[in-house]
This record gives structure tokens, C-alpha cells and sequence, in this order.
């Protein structure tokens, strides 16, 4: 009877190790699928080397905004940090969004690491870039005890960007096909936290006492104001 017990005990843990990595596996595989469904869109609306040539541009803009001692960089300087390799660009290609990656490794007693949502915006053919919330992500939701003091790697905290900052992109249409979803850049680009906003009339838009004709205008002026105000904290 004691061996039959072993026998079943050692049948028990091998099939929960085996479901346990395919399903570790199929995991992988559907944020691998996604990552490439979310790329495959964002290049439809932009060439691959403007892709690259945007990517380089918010990576410049990161590393003067540190080297300069920014008030609101001066966190991500003492650290370790990457921008994740996906941009999510709008149908007209004039915004986008992106990952700010960061592990905390300059105090060794840290147990989280973070991300931050980057923004760009297409401005008289230029791009500027300009950083939005910031979410900590505690490692005890994804590690072990054991590993709650080594930083979350670059990979899984794409995975975790996938879901916390990229999901929404993609939107279904009447026909069940996928597209961008350009309401979720209006929920990032547009609404009542830029500026003082102050809309007086349908034609009307007012940003510190100047006035614009069309909401495009506004937004860009207050997308230039926010890149301004990093340089004045």
C-alpha cells in the first residue's frame, strides 16, 4: 500500500508540473501573440524607420531630461531604466504612447519597480515627449519571497505594461476586425487635466489668457507648455 501511495503521490507531482509549465508556456505565447498583433497595427500607421527615429527621439529626450537633473527625473537617474520597445501610434500618426520601464536598484532594500506612461505628440512635424502617471508594481505580486529584492527584468515588466499601460489599444469594429482604438489616446491627449481649461463657447479655447480657434490648437499648446514645465520645477 505505501508504495501504491508513492507511486500516486509521485504521479500527482509530475502531472502539476507539467500543467503548471504548459500553462506558463500558452501564457507566454498570448502576450507574445499580442506584443506582435499591437506592433503589427502601430506600423501600419507610421514606416519602420520612423518608428525607430520616434523610439530614439523619447530615448534622447529621457537621457537629457536625467543628465539635466530634472526634479521629475531625478528618481529614474539613481535607478535603472529602459523605454519598452512598443509605441502605440493613433490613426493619424501625430500621438503615441509608451512604457517608461524602471527597476529600483539603487537602495538594495526596495521590493518595487515601476513604469511610467510616456507620451509623444506630432507638433509642426516635430515630436515632443512628456511623461504621464506613474504605477508601482510590487514584485511580491510576481515573485517569491526569497526574490523580492532583485529587480523585476526588463521582460516581465513588458508583460506587465502590456496589460497596465498598452491594453485598449486595439478595439474590435461592427465586423469583429481589430483596429486602433482612438479613444483611448482622447482619454490620455484630451480632457479637463491639461491646462487651465476653459472652453467658453464651441469655438472657443483659452490656455493662460490666449485663445485659440480649434481644440487642436489648445492641445498642442498645452502639450508644449507641460515639455516646458519639466525645465521649471
Amino acid at each position: 500500500m505505501l508504495i501504491r501511495d508513492k507511486k500516486f503521490f509521485l504521479f500527482l507531482l509530475i502531472f502539476f508540473v507539467l500543467f503548471s509549465c504548459k500553462n506558463k508556456k500558452t501564457e507566454q505565447n498570448n502576450e507574445k501573440g499580442q506584443t506582435r498583433l499591437f506592433n503589427v497595427f502601430s506600423l501600419k500607421q507610421i514606416t519602420k524607420s520612423t518608428y525607430n527615429s520616434v523610439y530614439e527621439q523619447a530615448n534622447d529626450s529621457v537621457k537629457e531630461w536625467v543628465n539635466h537633473n530634472l526634479k521629475g527625473y531625478k528618481y529614474v537617474k539613481i535607478n535603472t531604466w529602459q523605454i519598452d520597445s512598443l509605441i502605440c501610434f493613433n490613426q493619424k500618426a501625430d500621438r503615441c504612447i509608451m512604457a517608461l520601464c524602471k527597476q529600483s536598484t539603487f537602495y538594495k532594500d526596495q521590493d518595487a519597480d515601476g513604469i511610467t506612461f510616456l507620451y509623444g505628440a506630432k507638433i509642426m512635424k516635430r515630436w515632443y515627449f512628456f511623461s504621464g502617471a506613474f504605477i508601482i508594481i510590487p514584485r511580491e505580486m510576481y515573485v517569491s519571497k526569497d526574490e523580492i529584492c532583485t529587480p523585476l527584468s526588463f521582460a516581465k515588466l513588458h508583460e506587465i505594461a502590456m496589460e497596465e499601460v498598452f491594453n485598449g489599444y486595439l478595439k474590435k469594429n461592427k465586423q469583429g476586425e481589430w483596429e486602433v482604438n482612438d479613444n483611448w489616446f482622447k482619454n490620455y491627449f484630451e480632457g479637463s487635466g491639461w491646462g487651465d481649461f476653459n472652453r467658453q463657447s464651441s469655438n472657443d479655447w483659452f490656455l493662460k489668457g490666449r485663445r485659440f480657434k480649434t481644440k487642436k490648437e489648445y492641445y498642442e499648446a498645452c502639450y508644449l507648455q507641460k515639455v516646458k514645465n519639466n525645465w521649471h520645477r
